[in-house]
């Protein structure tokens, strides 16, 4: 009986078999927003402290780019030589950023429910293919209420990144 009103609120705690069941389903919680959250942090925080290497870096790369012989711009493989070596070396000088992010990426979604993996979870499921349901899904509340949150989401950090970027650059012009 419980089983069947699995869409009211349960006023039980689960017991440990049934969350041990859940998990051997793949059903463990997570949140899109601490990931996303994290990954955003673990960015703010990299740039921050890795921003004065970066510039200097990457600066040193675009000048180069930019200062180059005639022979480079009449001949392809001196061109290609100078274009493969500017994208090494900004490859090179972004890798610690990248590491970061990445390892902030593994390590995020095992902070909730652990590392799990889950041969059923992967299992393919065949009613999801149905499209009349995708379409249902697609432009359900759930679905707008999402979209609403990452509208929400993307104007408050583009809004906290404009504002940041206009006041370090009336700083710079003073």
């Amino acid at each position: 009986m419980a089983d069947n009103d699995s869409d009211q609120e349960k006023t039980e705690e689960a017991t440990p078999r049934r969350k041990e069941k859940a998990r051997e389903e793949g059903q463990v919680a997570r949140s899109r927003e601490l990931n996303t959250f994290l990954l955003l942090l673990g960015g703010v925080v990299g740039l921050y402290s890795m921003g004065k290497m970066l510039y200097d870096q990457l600066g040193a790369v675009m000048e180069q780019a930019f200062l180059f012989e005639r022979r480079q711009a009449m001949e392809s493989t001196p061109m290609l030589v100078n274009a493969l070596d500017l994208g090494q070396r900004t490859l090179f000088t972004m890798m610690p950023l990248f590491l970061l992010l990445a390892v902030i990426a593994l390590v995020a979604p095992g902070l909730m429910g652990g590392w799990l993996i889950s041969a059923k979870s992967m299992q393919p499921k065949f009613s999801k293919l149905n499209p009349i349901k995708g379409v249902k899904r697609i432009f359900s509340t759930q679905a707008l209420i999402e979209l609403a949150k990452a509208i929400a989401k993307s104007v408050l950090v583009g809004g906290v990144a404009a504002t940041f970027c206009i006041s370090t650059s009336a700083n710079l012009w003073r």
